[in-house]
């Protein structure tokens, strides 16, 4: 999975291995790893599910980090994804 972003010991992933449905991110820190389903110009990202166990303020962080380099997860997304919704 190619690195969108590293930043506050977080690091934002997209998986590339075929259609993945809906648009999110994988937000890994230390061993925890949650999705993130990503949104738009008018619906902000939102928590998805957990992979593996990760405190309930770093999910919170990861969501806003994800609000926050929203545009270039998108882009990503879209690299390899396409433009499904």
């Amino acid at each position: 999975m190619p690195t969108v972003k590293r930043e506050a010991g977080f690091t934002i992933k997209v998986n590339t291995r075929g259609k993945h449905n809906p648009p999110h991110v994988h937000v890994i820190k230390g061993g925890g790893e949650i999705r993130v389903k990503m949104g738009d110009d008018e619906t902000p990202p939102s928590y998805w599910d957990e992979k593996c166990p990760m405190a309930l303020q770093d999910k919170v962080k990861a969501v806003f980090l994800v609000d926050k380099y929203q545009a270039e997860c998108l882009e990503v997304w879209r690299k390899f994804n396409g433009h499904i919704r």
